[in-house]
């Protein structure tokens, strides 16, 4: 999404989840079997590390975060589901 009338995931403070963790969660959402989840060996070499998004300067010019992960997946599944 994004732009004028949409959304944009920029994370939230000291919410940090795995990937395992979203997978389940997007299950609920959709009301699917954690069984489709593939857990999968990292490829060789050195790990890749991914920074938090720092929301500060956001939060500076009066942004807060509105939904939760929980209802943000249910609302883009409801979106896709049209």
């Amino acid at each position: 999404m994004g732009g004028a009338g949409g959304g944009w995931d920029v994370g939230r403070d000291g919410a940090r989840r795995t990937l395992l963790q979203v997978a389940r969660l997007a299950c609920a959402a959709a009301r699917a079997p954690e069984s489709l989840i593939g857990v999968a060996e990292p490829p060789p070499g050195p790990a890749l590390v991914l920074e938090s998004v720092d929301v500060a300067p956001l939060r500076a010019l009066g942004w807060r975060a509105e939904v939760e992960l929980e209802e943000g997946l249910g609302r883009t599944l409801a979106a896709l589901r049209g």
